[in-house]
């Protein structure tokens, strides 16, 4: 499911750089899925990238935190060794590092890329829920995000931050980087099933997108499901499960969790299949740039959410895009009085406000945007 947002920002970056040469390294069903995805960009190739951690995992699943500790080095090792073949290979003038795993940032200062090549490195949370100075074990703290990101330290390092409030954060956090960091509008990928408008019949579809795990609010959602699911209301899950199987009661669903990641087409078509979207993220998931949220958003459904940053802040613009509660018993309400009235209005503005916030971060602004970043060009 990310591969979308990838393609997007492949093709933002193929915007900013036309005729250059593209080369992304993911491991081999990224690169599937992106080869789909991003079929119209030209100039684009690819590179089997080695599993940093079994299972293709973001992060180590270990049993002592000095077992974990010795895996994220190994991994972050692995990383170093392919991003020197690969910039020795590509012999690139731009290296991109979409979200890194951890110690992958760091890890980037150690690989043998020629100092006049840039490296960016994006990222789309708050650095709030990075500040690890606190934490007991000294590894941890030895090896904590800030001094991750200090060791990288370089004049040809910079980072991308894919919000405002992203940016806010890592300047307060990293203020002697500022000159090293840009805010990107995340990219919102393209819509690839035609968007349909919420009917006016019954039962009313009910979404949930993305991983059905309890941090991306799943119980929250299965809470709701219990409460409202009748004949005119249905509540369909659009993702996968986390893991093994867990003890969920999903009775309640019309559509279920699937065990394994749905393909790309698949996950478009239920998107545009159903009415509104709720997603109750945790507090921590919340200060992200939510690529579930923008999914939404591609697909112009009304949100339904607990109070988030990306939707907090196109509300101070004047410009709302769905509804925000601060309590499950809120949420409840206000989604089962749009299944009962279903407020024409109230929707047809909110979507008014997507198609306002799809304009602003549409492949060409955000070129524009890139393209005067890298080169230093003043606006």
């Amino acid at each position: 499911m990310h591969a979308a947002f990838n393609a997007s920002y492949l093709e933002a970056l193929h915007g900013a750089f036309p005729g250059a040469q593209i080369t992304v390294c993911a491991h081999p069903p990224h690169n599937d899925a992106l080869r789909s995805e991003a079929s119209d960009i030209p100039d684009l190739r690819f590179l089997e990238r080695p599993a940093l951690y079994e299972g293709e995992r973001t992060r180590p699943l270990y049993n002592s935190n000095l077992q974990h500790f010795f895996g994220l080095l190994k991994g972050a090792w692995t990383a170093r060794n392919f991003i020197s073949r690969a910039a020795k290979k590509t012999r690139a003038d731009l290296i991109v590092m979409i979200a890194p795993p951890p110690l992958i940032v760091g890890a980037t200062r150690l690989a043998a890329i020629p100092r006049e090549t840039l490296v960016h490195h994006v990222v789309f949370h708050q650095l709030k829920t990075a500040k690890q100075d606190t934490r007991r074990n000294p590894l941890w703290k030895a090896f904590s995000f800030r001094n991750e990101v200090r060791f990288s330290k370089r004049d040809t390092v910079s980072f991308v931050l894919l919000e405002e409030y992203i940016k806010s954060s890592f300047d307060a956090y990293f203020s002697d980087l500022k000159p090293n960091s840009f805010f990107l509008p995340h990219p919102i990928a393209k819509a690839s099933e035609d968007i349909v408008l919420a009917p006016k019949s019954k039962p009313v579809k009910v979404g949930f997108v993305g991983q059905a795990r309890p941090e991306k609010g799943f119980l929250e959602f299965l809470a709701m499901a219990e409460a409202l699911s009748s004949p005119d209301i249905e509540f369909h899950v659009i993702g996968h499960l986390l893991d093994a199987v867990h003890d969920f009661d999903l009775s309640s669903l019309a559509t279920k969790p699937t065990a394994a990641k749905i393909p790309q087409a698949q996950f478009a078509a239920a998107l545009a299949s159903v009415d509104c979207i709720v997603q109750p993220l945790s507090a921590a998931y919340g200060e992200y740039s939510s690529g579930t949220i923008l999914d939404a958003v591609a697909y112009e459904k009304p949100l339904f959410c607990f109070e988030n940053r990306i939707m907090q802040s196109q509300a101070e613009r004047g410009q709302p895009i769905g509804f925000m509660a601060n309590t499950l018993d809120a949420l409840i309400d206000a989604v089962r009085d749009f299944a009962l009235r279903q407020d024409e209005d109230q929707v047809n503005a909110w979507r008014r406000n997507m198609q306002l916030m799809k304009e602003e971060r549409s492949t060409q602004s955000l070129a524009a945007l890139y393209r005067r970043y890298v080169t230093g060009m003043k606006a």
